[in-house]
């Protein structure tokens, strides 16, 4: 669980969004969804009947669709290959990494602009 999270672990976040969009939702972890996005492209989707994406934040997981299913562990966690920082220390995100590299001086035209929110 992510402590700065932790007063949402009780809410249930698809039936409330759910409820205010008026459309039935789902939430699903980064890999997966990942997974799921470029699976639906066309060029893919229409090719291949499995697909494994590698994801990195703040570890390496992956998503994977076989068989045109998406695969899952009892967990929901079935493609976690590593963490790159212990679960409890605060980790640094892909922003953060875009961050730190343009303030040491490298630059692409291509990162965007993040905002603190």
């Amino acid at each position: 669980m992510v402590r700065r999270l932790a007063g949402w672990s009780d809410v249930p976040l698809a039936e409330t969004l759910g409820d205010v969009l008026d459309m039935p939702i789902w939430i699903e972890n980064d890999a997966t969804a990942a997974a799921l996005a470029e699976y639906y492209q066309p060029g893919i989707i229409d090719r291949y009947r499995s697909i494994l994406v590698l994801f990195l934040g703040p570890g390496i997981v992956g998503g994977l669709i076989a068989a045109r299913d998406l695969f899952r562990s009892d967990h929901g966690n079935a493609g976690e290959i590593g963490k790159l920082f212990p679960g409890e220390v605060l980790r640094p995100s892909g922003i953060d990494l875009i961050d730190t590299l343009r303030d040491a001086g490298a630059s692409s035209r291509r990162w965007p602009k993040w905002r603190p929110c």
